[in-house]
């Protein structure tokens, strides 16, 4: 993997908080830039040359990404993130809800909300070090008529991953749908949304080398979910005691878009294919092996699954002794950056009684000298972790 495609990186810093927002390479900040130094302009409105190109360029980058997850264009919703995907989502909900016990508080509170208001009933299924038990899953389909079924592909906690595609097909074997929370997923394995059979999934660019504040949401039937905002550019027509609703997917993207921000997207899409989904996903974890190698050998309590293979990207850790934002503050000071916290999952820390923890996750641009950099930062804190 090139860092040199990586700008950022020309500072001698370990990065290890890709979780949180990954790094952009200068195609995605070069795609980005394009769009406010060579045809600014509204896309779907104007007719004028800058116009054209911004409407042109807008669908054009829809299509990449539709491609990029093999679904539809018509599809393939602009959001601001994951976290206003699945807010749509919720937002046309009924019947009963169940979700993990592992969800990111985007995929929380919008159901605890709607309980709250007696809008929907909540149900949760419980998690463990292998993931979920597929037997426990099926028997509350069944036996609770649960209507949705909403849970991350990839947890942003331990980087566990669920088996959404089986997962999927039991949820339709019993009447119910299911949306992914796609957004540690995306960009660092391949995703085939058509192989997955999900009715919906929602992500995020910044986690995928893209621009912060761009998203994306698939809907297998547009017509079955109602537009969280209206405005311009959701309609067809008005008048003062009617409205007609545009096609998805414009009918969900209310206002003016981040055109920029979708052709970047788009760049960001296009540049992992180059490289391939595949070598990204072996190159990460291969990272990941060799910082829970110096987890265990620092005696640092790794969170989920042992096996650095089953986690994917991300390594968190609790020291025995030490705070966690201390170590994260030591480690930041040795230019190893790392996260500490509950990495917006409160609830499954509160409820295992732990303070949170500190999150070492990997992308397609670490390698062996950012390893060495972890490795002789922790060295230094031998003994008071």
């Amino acid at each position: 993997m090139n860092r040199d495609d990586f700008p950022i990186l020309k500072k001698d810093i370990a990065y290890f908080d890709s979780s949180c927002v990954s790094l952009k390479p200068q195609e995605v900040i070069e795609a980005m830039n394009s769009y406010y130094t060579e045809f600014t302009a509204c896309a779907g409105r104007s007719s004028h040359a800058w116009g054209e190109k911004t409407t042109s360029e807008m669908e054009k980058s829809r299509k990449i990404l539709a491609d990029f997850f093999n679904v539809k264009q018509k599809n393939t919703i602009f959001t601001r993130n994951t976290t206003e995907g699945i807010n749509i989502v919720a937002a046309s909900a009924k019947g009963t809800v169940l979700t993990t016990d592992k969800e990111h508080n985007s995929n929380l509170v919008p159901w605890l909300r709607l309980k709250q208001r007696e809008k929907i009933s909540w149900m949760i299924l419980e998690t463990n070090e292998t993931g979920i038990q597929m037997d426990t899953f099926e028997s509350l389909l069944e036996k609770e008529r649960i209507s949705l079924v909403s849970v991350h592909a990839t947890s942003n906690l331990d980087g566990m991953s669920l088996p959404v595609k089986e997962m999927a097909k039991a949820a339709h074997k019993h009447g119910a749908k299911i949306l992914v929370d796609g957004a540690q997923a995306a960009g660092h394995r391949e995703v085939d949304l058509k192989s997955w059979d999900v009715d919906y999934f929602a992500c995020s660019g910044h986690k995928m080398l893209g621009p912060s504040g761009m998203g994306l949401l698939y809907v297998k039937d547009p017509e079955a979910l109602e537009p969280l905002m209206l405005g311009g550019e959701t309609v067809k027509e008005t008048w003062l005691d009617r409205y007609e609703l545009e096609d998805s997917p414009h009918r969900f993207e209310a206002g003016l878009q981040d055109y920029g921000g979708i052709i970047g997207f788009a760049a960001a899409a296009k540049y992992l294919e180059k490289i391939g989904l595949s070598k990204v996903e072996k190159h990460c974890q291969a990272i990941n092996e060799q910082i829970t190698e110096l987890a265990s050998a620092h005696g640092l309590d790794i969170l989920g699954n042992q096996e650095a293979k089953l986690r994917g990207s991300i390594t968190s850790v609790i020291p025995k002794r030490m705070k966690i934002h201390e170590l994260n503050l030591l480690l930041s000071k040795s230019a190893v950056y790392t996260r500490s916290g509950a990495f917006c999952v409160h609830s499954w820390f509160n409820k295992h009684n732990l303070p949170g923890a500190v999150r070492f996750s990997a992308h397609l641009y670490n390698d062996e000298s950012d390893v060495e950099k972890a490795k002789e930062a922790l060295r230094k804190l031998k003994g008071i972790l």
